[in-house]
């Protein structure tokens, strides 16, 4: 495992880098950016808030043959969600109803690996990157090890599915294996890339004239 990263990632001053430096340079409607920065750039306050998407990338390894019982945290994931939003009267779209989802897991991961990302489905974050709607498709995306996803920026919405959240629906035992999980995606994540990719970006920003001042 690569411990350094691990420890980079988790660092709260290492996340508030990550995130105004991809807001700073991506103040365009819609632009690509790697699975891995994207998924870099959860966080709220400082703590990654979408385990949704390790439970999701969990579900895609067992459909692949992993048989890590990740199809039976994702279904418990997603009846709890179901719960979560009726309890707080959140309004939800229809066809994102848990029973209305059955199967689509599974249709996408088929697609993602006969055909790859489809550029012509961005995924759609708020005006802080967070994620408001897109979550199979960056697992997908990070499990298939797509090079580039389309983010498109629509809403304000802010969703949390932080280790708080789900401590209220899975015990001790199912928490440790999803943040292991987390960590093993973590390990395989390529910093000197990621770097790599916001510098290039950075240079794109000089290169149109502007000027600002990091720290």
């Amino acid at each position: 495992m690569n411990d350094r990263l691990v420890w980079l990632v988790k660092n709260s001053r290492i996340y508030k880098w990550l995130r105004n430096s991809i807001l700073r340079l991506s103040d365009s409607h819609s632009f690509t950016v790697s699975p891995a920065l994207l998924l870099l750039s959860q966080h709220i306050g400082g703590n990654f808030n979408r385990y949704d998407v390790i439970v999701r990338y969990m579900a895609i390894e067992d459909l692949e043959g992993a048989e890590n019982r990740g199809q039976g945290f994702y279904h418990k994931m997603q009846k709890a969600r179901n719960e979560y939003l009726t309890l707080t009267e959140t309004r939800v779209r229809k066809e994102d109803l848990y029973q209305n989802k059955q199967g689509v897991l599974s249709q996408l991961v088929e697609s993602f690996r006969k055909e790859g990302y489809n550029q012509n489905f961005p995924i759609s974050v708020n005006a802080n990157l967070n994620l408001v709607d897109g979550s199979h498709r960056l697992a997908c995306a990070l499990y298939f090890k797509t090079k580039s996803v389309m983010v498109e920026k629509s809403g304000t919405m802010e969703i949390d599915y932080g280790m708080d959240w789900f401590r209220h629906y899975f015990d001790s035992n199912e928490i440790l294996t999803i943040q292991n999980i987390f960590e093993k995606i973590l390990s395989q994540i390529d910093i000197k890339a990621v770097l790599t990719e916001i510098l290039l970006r950075e240079k794109q920003v000089f290169g149109r004239g502007e000027f600002y001042q990091s720290c």
